[in-house]
């Protein structure tokens, strides 16, 4: 198990348990699932591989490498949520091999080996290579960069501890920067400008740190003066070639956004750049808001079960980086996921996926504490340990209580959600008890017990949790309602009822023209909610009835399906769609 192999043979074992375990077993979660495999869905109908659409509308939220990728999959496997899912989910196994090699380069294979279990393992990550979103690409592109940076100053198997000068943290040839280039190159067709500015910006910010620290040694007003002056970061971009930046990421991204531009006449890039990105940066968006420190919050969830650690790995971060012979290397990982979490935390719109591409490199840290637990176990805080260790069992004891409670009152008949906290209770209790004397099986005890606690979580609870959903059980109602429905919608919109659907699904938000809809053909079918039907029911024709009603999921109104008297719909006449 301790050669490079093995390792790597080991983490892909677990990566491809993790992600691909009932990876289609869940209906796709909205909002965004549903909206990016209708858009890719729409794109393969219409033989247009360029302008990504949905519900028959421009969609201006993501670029095309993500679309592209499920038509691919689609082909391959059918139109399925696995489908849809598939490539996110190879993405995700990339992605913990780049951190593998990122760990391994930078100190030694145990850490990369660590590294690599604890990103595939961590909530969010495991989220994100499970869904039908763009973000598992966005995490690999961005990992790829980081680490062909690394390859090409660090190299396969050297160390910069002797190194005195800027010129030794450098890439030595063109070619590394241009593999850096075209990782992002690829990212920006996966999300976006985020995809070059944040990576580019955390390399600038190091090197600008590393000039500082590897100058004459001077007073802290002037240390801090060289680091926000405007020619060491002038500096700092100039080592980084943008020259190359440019060009890379013009060729590779740059002829699909001029052609999508052309063909939507401008208005997909504004849309994209304007609302989507510059938009949500200075506003919130869609009720996603949060305080400064969201991100510190968002992160101690999604980093779980391993952010109990994290603390400590960040305090020994700080120690290692004045004292350590490793020290440019724990200032990259610092830089990499501090510009990250900073630069979001800024951000008027806030959502917990946004720092995910800093977890690679929290990762790394957090895997170079382990290690130096489990190489000096006596430099280590035992208090502070055993709180760490005893905090994930306290958390598998409180779902093994809690969720039987609140599953009673929100998702009734799933109290056997309870078995995602088992893993959690019984590892975390068994690792106390080893954690100071026996390092190494308390260890390996906290990997198998994050393995079984995601598997269960998501292989299993969410599959459950999913069926709860009302779109899928919607459509097969109304398929039985109606020989052929003309399902439409007033102020109310579901992404998944489109995909399910597989169809364009009107969007009304004004009763009159909903009412006309009613009344334009027999098989016209309304879905609203209980707000909407309040409004429309005084105007609603006599021969409108309510065709089936249902709790809405995770929520306190009813979803509402319209429609006109006949025969059929009079035996049918309120049936519930809750499955």
């Amino acid at each position: 198990m301790h050669t490079p192999v093995r390792q790597q043979a080991l983490l892909v074992l677990a990566a491809a348990l993790i992600f691909f375990v009932n990876l289609g077993g869940a209906r796709l979660w909205d909002d965004d699932e549903p909206k990016n495999a209708q858009c890719a869905r729409e794109m393969l109908a219409a033989g247009d591989w360029v302008v990504p659409l949905f519900n028959g509308g421009l969609r201006y939220d993501k670029p095309v490498l993500v679309y592209w990728l499920m038509i691919s999959a689609y082909q391959v496997f059918g139109d399925t949520e696995f489908a849809a899912r598939f490539w996110s989910a190879v993405a995700a196994i990339g992605t913990t091999l780049a951190t593998y090699q990122l760990g391994r380069t930078l100190f030694h294979p145990r850490v990369g080996f660590w590294a690599g279990w604890m990103l595939a393992t961590s909530l969010m990550f495991v989220v994100a290579g499970r869904a039908a979103t763009p973000d598992s690409l966005l995490m690999l592109c961005t990992t790829l960069a980081m680490l062909a940076f690394v390859r090409t100053t660090w190299g396969a198997n050297t160390t910069l501890a002797g190194a005195n000068q800027l010129g030794d943290f450098l890439p030595r040839t063109w070619s590394g920067m241009a593999m850096v280039y075209a990782a992002v190159g690829m990212g920006t067709l996966a999300k976006g400008p985020v995809a070059v500015v944040l990576p580019v910006l955390a390399l600038t910010v190091y090197l600008v740190c590393l000039r500082q620290a590897l100058g004459p040694t001077v007073s802290g007003v002037r240390r801090l003066g060289g680091l926000v002056s405007p020619i060491s970061w002038c500096v700092a971009a100039w080592k980084l070639r943008p020259f190359t930046a440019a060009l890379v990421v013009a060729v590779i991204a740059a002829p699909w956004y001029v052609v999508v531009a052309m063909r939507t006449d401008g208005d997909w890039l504004a849309g994209f750049l304007g609302r989507h990105n510059v938009g949500r940066y200075l506003s919130p968006m869609e009720n996603h808001s949060g305080p400064l420190f969201y991100y510190i919050l968002a992160v101690l969830f999604g980093f779980f079960p391993w952010s109990t650690f994290l603390p400590q790995a960040v305090v020994r971060v700080a120690r290692q980086i004045r004292q350590s012979t490793s020290w440019a290397a724990y200032l990259f990982l610092a830089c990499w996921a501090g510009v990250w979490i900073a630069f979001f935390s800024f951000s008027g719109t806030k959502l917990p996926s946004y720092v995910t591409p800093a977890y690679p490199a929290l990762a790394v840290m957090t895997a170079a504490w382990v290690d130096g637990w489990l190489s000096e176990p006596a430099k280590v805080n035992r208090w502070l340990l055993r709180q760490s260790v005893a905090s994930l069992a306290i958390a598998g004891i409180l779902l093994v209580v809690l969720l039987p409670i609140a599953a009673h009152y929100v998702l009734p008949g799933e109290a056997m959600l309870a078995v995602v906290g088992v893993p959690l209770m019984v590892g975390g209790l068994f690792a106390v008890r080893w954690v100071v004397r026996q390092p190494p099986r308390a260890a390996a005890t906290l990997a198998v017990m994050s393995l079984a606690f995601t598997m269960s979580l998501f292989g299993f609870a969410a599959v459950r949790v999913s069926r709860h959903q009302n779109s899928a059980a919607l459509i097969e109602l109304l398929r039985e309602v109606r020989e052929r429905p003309a399902l439409a919608a007033f102020d109310f919109t579901v992404p998944s009822l489109v995909y399910y659907s597989q169809g364009h699904v009107p969007q009304f938000w004004q009763a009159e023209e909903a009412i006309t809809y009613l009344q334009s053909e027999p098989q016209a079918v309304l879905i609203t909610y209980t707000r909407g039907y309040d409004e429309l029911r005084p105007r609603l024709p006599s021969d409108v009835t309510i065709l089936a009603r249902g709790q809405r999921f995770l929520r306190k109104s009813e979803v509402i399906i319209l429609g006109r008297v006949d025969e059929v719909s009079r035996r049918t006449t309120a049936a519930s769609f809750n499955r």
